[in-house]
């Protein structure tokens, strides 16, 4: 088996900070940033460039994972406490 790619982990942790307990977020969000940090190491891309590089890429593996696990798509709104559209 093959390790994960860099991007791969890097998505990962981007859906883990996005849907972690609100308890577990700073830890979540840090290893996250330290990824971005890993990935631009020696260019001249900053954390924001990459992350919007990525953006399609995220979007297209958040709808795949939440698909996997069995997440309805309003899911995020409900557990970070903002109201539901009506």
């Amino acid at each position: 088996m093959q390790p994960k790619s860099l991007i791969k982990e890097i998505l990962d942790a981007q859906y883990e900070a996005d849907y972690c307990a609100p308890k577990e977020q700073a830890a979540k969000v840090a290893i996250y940033n330290a990824l971005l940090d890993k990935a631009i190491e020696g260019t001249h891309t900053s954390r924001l460039g990459l992350v919007e590089a990525l953006k399609e890429r995220y979007k297209a593996y958040r709808k795949g994972r939440r698909a996997k696990d069995g997440i309805p798509r309003r899911v995020k709104n409900l557990i970070k406490g903002t109201p539901k559209k009506a």
